[in-house]
C-alpha cells in the first residue's frame, strides 16, 4: 500500500516510487509521455573537475507529477505527498534511467532527429570494423620536443614557458584510418579533460585553419571527414577503444562519455 508513510520509508524511496507506478499505471504512462515529448532534457556539466549528467526541467515536471498524483486520488496522507521532498529525487532517477535506457531516447531527449545505427548491448567487445564510424580508437602520441610557449594575459603582458614534451591526441576511424578529431595537450601527461576535449573535437564539425606559413594550404582532397562532407557533422560512433586513455579517465567520466555519445567502450 502507498498510504503509509512509515512503510514507504521502510521500503526505501526507490521501492516506494516503483510500487507507486505499479499501482497507478496512468502515472507511468504520463511520465513516458513527458519523456517522449521532451518536457525534460539532459545536460552535461563540469563540477569539481568531473563531467556529470544533469536533468533540466525537473522542477516543472515534478510539479505536474504531483498534480497527476492528486488527480488519481492521492492525498496529503499518501506517498509521495507525505514525504519531505515529495519524491523529487526518485522521480529524477526514474526519468534519467528512462532517458538513458538507450542512446536513441537520450539523443531524442537532447533534440536529435537523425540517428545512425546503434550498437547491440550484448556484444562482448568491439567488432571488426567493416564500415566508417562503426569503431573508433583513441591514440595518444608523445612528442619529445623542446619549445617555448608565449601566453598573453588580459593586461597584455607576455608570459613564456619552456616545455620539453607535448601530446598529440587523436580519434581515428578504424575502418578508414581517417583522423576525425584531435587535441594538443601542452603537458608532461595528458588528463581526462584532454581526452574529453579530443572526443568533443571529433564530434563537432571541423573548421579549416588559417595558416600563417607561406605556401602552406589545404589541397583539394585534404582535411577532415566532417570538413569534406557536411553530413558527417555530429555523427557518433558505435564503439570506442580507450585502452591508452583509461589510466587518465575515472570510471564515472568514462561512463558519462559513453552515455553522452551513445557508444560502447
Amino acid at each position: 500500500m502507498c498510504g503509509s508513510g512509515a512503510s514507504a520509508v521502510g521500503r526505501g524511496a526507490a521501492g516506494a516510487f516503483a510500487q507507486l507506478l505499479e499501482r497507478y499505471p496512468t502515472l507511468t504512462g504520463w511520465l513516458l509521455l513527458q519523456v517522449k515529448q521532451r518536457k525534460v532534457w539532459l545536460e552535461q556539466i563540469h563540477t569539481d573537475g568531473h563531467l556529470r549528467t544533469r536533468l533540466r526541467g525537473l522542477e516543472s515536471l515534478h510539479d505536474n507529477f504531483l498534480r497527476q498524483c492528486r488527480s488519481v486520488g492521492l492525498t496529503a496522507a499518501d506517498y509521495p505527498l507525505n514525504t519531505a521532498d515529495h519524491a523529487i529525487r526518485s522521480l529524477s532517477r526514474r526519468v534519467k534511467a528512462e532517458m538513458l535506457r538507450s542512446f536513441g531516447s537520450a539523443a531524442r531527449s537532447a533534440g536529435a532527429t537523425h540517428l545512425k545505427g546503434l550498437p547491440r548491448v550484448d556484444d562482448s567487445g568491439p567488432p571488426a570494423a567493416v564500415r566508417p564510424y562503426q569503431v573508433v580508437e583513441f591514440d595518444g602520441h608523445r612528442l619529445d620536443v623542446r619549445l617555448k610557449v608565449v601566453v598573453h594575459d588580459p593586461l597584455g603582458f607576455a608570459h613564456e614557458f619552456e616545455m620539453e614534451r607535448v601530446w598529440l591526441l587523436v580519434i581515428i576511424d578504424v575502418c578508414t584510418r581517417a583522423v576525425i578529431g584531435y587535441h594538443i595537450a601542452l603537458a608532461k601527461e595528458f588528463s581526462r579533460y584532454d581526452v574529453i576535449k579530443t572526443i568533443e573535437n571529433a564530434l563537432t564539425p571541423h573548421c579549416p585553419r588559417t595558416f600563417t606559413i607561406p605556401g602552406l594550404a589545404y589541397g583539394p582532397h585534404d582535411g577532415f571527414p566532417s570538413g569534406q562532407m557536411p553530413e558527417l557533422a555530429y555523427v557518433t560512433w558505435e564503439w570506442i577503444k580507450l585502452d591508452n586513455a583509461k589510466a587518465n579517465l575515472a570510471n564515472e567520466t568514462l561512463t558519462a562519455l559513453c552515455e553522452f555519445v551513445g557508444c560502447l567502450g
